[in-house]
């Protein structure tokens, strides 16, 4: 992690609201498709794979947890935005910012015409919110609008309406956009019907709780969040609140979740090593020389070992700037003796069980 990241809130992929006139109801967090000609069908989570996904071909034990073993195709970088582009989609580097531009204006347009009892959820809400979300999760793409029972759900076209109980969920302004939202905590407990990867909903809570702060100790710029979206404590209480769909989900990856991530690859990075059989790394880690000036902050770090990972997104490779700020991080870490370990989105995604066995060699050199 690096200063100038940190001048940017936590952000994930923004997503594209269109879609066939189609509406489903939740009834306790069952979800159904109603298509236009009044056939039915049940509602699937839309499928994370692809070649610009994160679909895991890793084996998942009944706690959450992914072995390393195995690829995962696809992938993405800073926090899920950068994806291969292919034909008849805009470039991977244009993509998030027109899809975050349309899935705004979708939604306010949307806005103007609720009734006092609907508000944004789900996936409209994770993007209204700045979360990250795998690219598979926005496949369906309309927007998610839920009310209070017992009100009933919009039969409006092109919304994916649900019906949501009042002890499950909170609904706040939304401080930016004005718009009525499901709170941080009670989308993250909504997305777990949604997202079919722990390690993504273990990155949707650590974007909630992680708390905004510039490297080295510095003061945060005038005006930036200094306080979490929401904490641990109340994810906890979301997932205490009562029986939900995908509670046994929810209940896995608390435990799992950190303050420390700044990103979606971060959250990933850090959950590969753990489930690969190492110790956790520290994440967001302050290294300073022998006369206590600062000299970066890096992503993951084996501070006794003086080890640290970073991940490189897109932004590292096409920005010359960047590029020569992170030729001089590496250069000042190098003469205090720490060893970097350098993760792309390829190593991460389709190679985890290499990611783990270089942190895993570099740990063993180090401690002999």
């Amino acid at each position: 992690m690096r200063a100038s990241d940190l001048e940017i809130p936590f952000r994930g992929v923004r997503r594209r609201i269109t879609g066939e006139g189609r509406t489903d109801s939740e009834n306790d967090g069952r979800s159904t498709n109603t298509s236009p000609n009044g056939g039915r069908s049940v509602a699937v989570s839309p499928n994370p794979g692809g070649a610009d996904t994160t679909r895991p071909n890793t084996a998942t034990s009944g706690t959450g947890r992914t072995t390393a073993a195995g690829s995962i195709a696809g992938g993405s970088d800073t926090g899920g935005s950068h994806r291969s582009g292919s034909a008849g989609r805009p470039p991977a580097s244009t993509a998030p910012r027109i899809a975050e531009a349309r899935i705004l204006a979708d939604a306010r347009a949307y806005a103007q015409c609720m009734t006092e009892h609907e508000f944004f959820s789900h996936v409209t809400a994770a993007i209204i919110w700045g979360l990250p979300l795998p690219y598979a999760a926005i496949r369906d793409t309309r927007v998610h609008v839920s009310v209070m029972a017992p009100h009933r759900a919009s039969k409006r076209a092109a919304v994916a309406a649900h019906q949501a109980r009042p002890r499950l969920v909170t609904v706040r302004r939304h401080p930016e956009t004005g718009l009525r939202v499901s709170s941080p905590a009670s989308t993250w407990a909504g997305l777990a019907t949604v997202l079919r990867h722990p390690y993504d909903l273990v990155a949707v809570a650590d974007a909630i709780v992680h708390v905004p702060r510039m490297p080295g100790g510095f003061a945060l710029p005038a005006g930036e969040r200094e306080e979490p979206l929401a904490t641990i404590d109340d994810l906890a209480a979301h997932v205490g609140a009562g029986r939900r769909a995908g509670i046994g989900a929810l209940r896995a990856v608390l435990p799992r979740v950190r303050t420390g991530a700044a990103s979606r690859p971060e959250t990933w990075t850090r959950l590969t090593i753990v489930d690969g059989g190492l110790p956790e790394p520290i994440l967001d880690y302050d290294v300073f020389d022998e006369h206590g000036s600062f000299v970066a902050c890096v992503d993951l770090a084996y501070p006794q070992l003086r080890v640290a990972i970073e991940y490189d997104g897109g932004q590292h490779r096409t920005d010359a700037r960047q590029w020569a700020r992170d030729i001089d991080r590496l250069e000042a870490l190098a003469a205090l003796g720490w060893y970097v370990i350098r993760v792309d989105r390829r190593l991460l995604f389709e190679r985890p069980a290499e990611l783990v066995r270089r942190v895993a060699a570099v740990r063993a050199r180090r401690a002999a």
